[in-house]
């Protein structure tokens, strides 16, 4: 990447990483406080609307935000073709839902399905009319407006959503909460960028050509990551479904959550290397790019993952109450399994920046069949804790799916892949086995004061123990490019700033 295009995606980043950061943040709050008003049932009751809530939206998917950044000529007739299209899929959608709503209500045998369908059909109608032009900032690496947009919307989503749990004390704080932050989404989407909406199609052949794998893999994709949420809900009960969703919405909290930013830049990055003439036809450059965005995310979300799967059991314990505790080991667990799917989860904005998004859509195909029967097998013969196992089991074969997809699209062997972050997998190994130790050394106690002191002490054990392995084999290895290196450029960047400033 050129130092221009580098500082840029630095700078988005740094926006977004921001970002998240708040998101975070609240959402953790916000979860743990709606937690205490409401039960493990009414969490498994909104997990069966929003699932398919989820499943209407991936068959109407589009993907235009995409389409947007990595056309070559985002003009007037592409931005109305993508808002024109956006406004036909929320009707769409909303008739599709508020259909569903008795038919769901009848197969699960509870009236309460009913309205909270005819209520979430209501949301598409507002997230489907927002402004397109905030894509086209992200195409020109410019990612205040998508800061804004995304913090303004799950903070004033997430006050609106403690404030409904503390007075109602039932699931429609969830579903109100919603469906207000589509409604502030749409709002601030017109406020931040101005835009004169126009029905048209004139871009339609373009964005279409581009979007359709897209969106044949995001319906895919939604099938294989959500579908186990209706039949948990079917074949045990709601509150096991209410369990297993708190605890596979707090695990995705630190990885998963650190991805979304992460693929936004990565995606416009790329596109801009490979746009660029000087070095499109440059394959080794194209593998440095993609091998210096693998190793820096890697190394922060093995970070954040792994020590958050090795604290799990102590945060649960001083922020839940007894209802939730069975959600400590589907914490752990998951939180360890979507750190490790980071090591190839780079291959999504690579291909949709090479145009290979039909690759995309023959990998989520290859993923449903091999997922979907081994989670529907084990929830069948071992109840939840089977459903965990097998998420592990194929979290791994997701991370060799990957590797091998990116080694087709820029010939980057698997084994160098792994040897880019090498150094962070045994830095967090090490960190685990430090906490492990750490954690012994605690009795086991229900305090939460000395709950607390002990999350803070092995969290700050972990930081230094990960930097300093980190930094010890960086050097022991002779100080090779990698994820220490773009650390190091990142400081160097924020030192000469403050300096200036």
């Amino acid at each position: 990447m050129t130092p221009n295009v580098t500082g840029k995606l630095y700078k988005g980043g740094a926006w977004l990483a921001g970002a998240r950061i708040l998101i975070n943040v609240v959402k953790a709050a916000s979860t743990i406080l709606i937690a205490w008003f409401l039960s493990p049932e009414d969490y498994g009751m909104v997990a069966i609307a929003a699932t398919m809530l989820m499943l209407a939206q991936s068959m109407t998917e589009m993907q235009l935000g995409e389409a947007l950044i990595s056309h070559r000529s985002a003009d007037d007739d592409a931005i109305d073709t993508v808002w024109t299209l956006g406004v036909i899929r929320g009707v769409i959608l909303s008739l599709l839902l508020a259909a569903t709503a008795l038919p769901l209500a009848a197969v699960y045998d509870d009236d309460r399905l009913t309205p909270i369908m005819l209520v979430l059909s209501l949301q598409p109608l507002f997230s489907g009319p927002s402004n397109p032009h905030i894509f086209i900032q992200q195409r020109k690496l410019n990612f205040l407006q998508e800061f804004t947009l995304t913090v303004g919307q799950k903070m004033l989503g997430a006050v609106l959503m403690i404030t409904l749990a503390v007075v109602l004390q039932s699931y429609w704080a969830l579903i109100l909460g919603s469906l207000f932050e589509a409604v502030v989404g749409l709002v601030l989407s017109f406020a931040l960028v101005r835009y004169r909406p126009k029905f048209s199609f004139a871009g339609i052949r373009d964005i279409w050509g581009f979007s359709v794998w897209l969106s044949l893999g995001q319906i895919i994709n939604t099938l294989n990551w959500r579908v186990e949420y209706l039949f948990i809900g079917k074949w045990l009960d709601l509150p096991k479904l209410g369990l297993y969703r708190l605890g596979s919405n707090l695990a995705q909290l630190p990885t998963q959550e650190l991805m979304i930013p992460v693929r936004k830049v990565i995606h416009p990055g790329l596109a801009a290397v490979l746009n660029d003439p000087d070095s499109s036809h440059d394959a080794r450059r194209i593998r440095i790019a993609y091998q210096r965005a693998q190793s820096l995310t890697t190394a922060m979300a093995l970070f954040v993952g792994i020590c958050f799967a090795m604290l799990s059991d102590t945060l649960i314990a001083t922020v839940l109450d007894e209802r939730w505790q069975g959600t400590g080991f589907i914490v752990q667990y998951l939180s360890a399994v979507f750190a490790f799917q980071t090591l190839g989860a780079l291959v999504q904005p690579l291909a949709m920046a090479k145009n290979e998004t039909r690759r995309l859509f023959i990998r989520d195909v290859q993923m449903l069949c091999i997922r979907l029967p081994i989670i529907l097998g084990a929830l069948y013969l071992w109840s939840l804790p089977g459903v965990v196992v097998a998420r592990m089991i194929s979290g791994a074969i997701s991370v060799a799916i990957n590797m091998t997809l990116v080694r087709r699209l820029i010939d980057l062997p698997v084994r160098a892949q792994f040897h880019t972050n090498m150094r962070s997998i045994a830095a967090v190994a090490i960190m685990a086995l430090v906490l492990w130790g750490v954690d012994a050394i605690f009795a086991d106690n229900s305090q939460r004061l000395i709950l607390v002191g002990q999350l803070v002490l092995e969290f700050a054990v972990a930081v230094f123990t990960y930097i300093a392995t980190m930094a010890t084999l960086w050097h022991l290895s002779g100080r090779p490019d990698g994820a220490e290196t773009e650390f190091m450029f990142l400081l160097r960047r924020l030192r000469a700033r403050s300096r200036t400033s």
